[in-house]
């Protein structure tokens, strides 16, 4: 019998035949939206499905001007400004009416532009696939089997939102899981958001664009410089006057967009860390005063069991922010700590320069249920603001966690891992963050076959 040789293409050719036989779902292919939200007071979910991906392949890119974060500014007008210059407004090639219900082609999210047209619009000869360079694939210079089909360039997506009469005269956010690469966002054809930062989420300030009751078309802008199709990725390359990290190199939308409507004071954020003490959690709490100066409050922070939804602890947060925006704690005896009653009306006074102000504070919880590997019990944080002058609640949040401890011991000796005071050993497997059907975001289903919770 013949033996045949082995080489790493016949290898992983014959690894992926078998993976995709086994498990691929074939109706998987352009997966199913899905319309819940766990925590509806964090947001009102945007459907996933029903969103127009039109390819903008004439639009100006390479030499544009770049922004970080820190460089984005939005003025009393709704007007976004990089360094203090308004940014530059980007309209579709050959004007917006293109972007109508005709205009490209029906995706769900989350999706990649290469998940629908990889070798459409290459950059070989007449638009066709081309070899990979040495920039974009390790193994270019000996293997040229691959062939490179993604699209580098501009793509614009699309989707009609509902936002609801009511909220008129309301501060109106979206939040946007993760996009690639560079993403601009329009309402109504205003530019409301803009990220370069690859994958991880951001907001977008609706407020002045949005027509409430109305028609209210969301169109983001998304262009994608280059990227690689490997596990290399400390290399960086150039993109007009900066050189940004190359990743992976698809254009694309992640899934679960929120929008949602606050008064004038909101909770921006709100966090848990785990601490060392497996029923002890650090709480942040990010509170974004928008254009509200001197407001007085309550901050309360509630722990909840989700399956019951009854109240095991409040902590009521009085205090006052600092000019810089920095929480000032009271002395602790004036922190009230009850359970399971609801706190007493505490003040907190906020009145300073800044933008945000941040709370921040340890709370134990002994009655705690630890999360274990089998037994992953959760809580909630809820964390409320009240005006101190009706007392009625002004925003909410939720946040979900697990009381467990996860740190390491005996670091420069025997250093091993705990959690909850157990020794653990790690074991997984790597995938590079590619993912399947569009090579950047995971369905929920994909996510979970890859990393299954630890019990249901």
């Amino acid at each position: 019998m013949r033996k045949q040789k082995l080489s790493r293409r016949t290898f992983l050719q014959s690894a992926t035949a078998a993976t995709l036989a086994a498990k691929l779902n074939p109706a998987s292919a352009q997966p199913t939206a899905k319309a819940e939200i766990p925590y509806p007071e964090n947001g009102t979910l945007i459907p996933d499905d029903d969103w127009r991906l039109w390819i903008d392949e004439h639009a100006e890119w390479k030499n544009d001007p770049l922004f970080l974060p820190e460089d984005i500014t939005l003025d009393a007008d709704g007007i976004l400004h990089g360094r203090g210059t308004p940014l530059p407004i980007n309209d579709p090639t050959g004007g917006w009416q293109l972007l109508d219900h005709l205009t490209g082609i029906n995706v769900t999210l989350p999706t990649t532009v290469e998940q629908h047209h990889w070798g459409k619009f290459g950059a070989g000869e007449n638009k066709a696939p081309r070899p990979y360079t040495p920039e974009e694939y390790r193994y270019a210079a000996d293997d040229p089997i691959p062939q490179n089909g993604a699209y580098l360039g501009v793509s614009w997506w699309g989707r009609e939102i509902h936002i609801p009469a009511e909220w008129k005269g309301k501060r109106i956010f979206l939040h946007i899981r993760g996009a690639r690469l560079r993403a601009e966002v329009f309402l109504n054809k205003k530019l409301v958001g803009y990220s370069i930062m690859e994958e991880l989420p951001f907001e977008c300030d609706l407020t002045h664009a949005a027509d409430p009751g109305g028609l209210n078309l969301i169109a983001i802008r998304l262009t994608n410089p280059f990227g690689r199709y490997d596990w290399v990725d400390g290399l960086n390359a150039q993109w007009g006057a900066v050189k940004l990290y190359r990743s992976h190199g698809f254009a694309g939308l992640d899934r679960g967009m929120t929008i949602s409507a606050h008064e004038g004071v909101r909770i921006e954020d709100a966090w848990i860390f785990n601490t060392p003490e497996a029923k002890t959690i650090s709480i942040g709490v990010q509170v974004d005063l928008g254009s509200t100066k001197g407001w007085e409050g309550t901050l309360g922070l509630q722990i909840q069991d989700p399956e019951t939804g009854k109240a095991l602890m409040y902590l009521a947060a009085p205090g006052s922010i600092s000019r810089d925006g920095k929480w000032v704690p009271p002395p602790p005896p004036d922190v009230v700590l009850r359970r399971p009653d609801p706190p007493k009306p505490n003040v907190v006074k906020i009145d300073c320069d800044s933008l945000r102000a941040t709370f921040c504070t340890e709370l134990t919880y002994n009655p705690a249920q630890l999360w274990l590997l089998d037994s992953p019990k959760l809580y909630n944080l809820v964390v409320t603001l009240y005006t101190h002058s009706s007392h009625e609640h002004t925003d909410t949040r939720t946040t979900p966690f697990g009381f467990r401890s996860f740190a390491p011991t005996g670091i420069g000796t025997d250093a091993v891992f705990h959690l909850n005071g157990r020794r653990i050993k790690l074991y997984s497997s790597i995938s590079w963050g590619f993912w399947g059907l569009n090579g950047l975001f995971p369905t929920p289903e994909l996510a979970e076959k890859k990393s299954p919770r630890p019990k249901k």
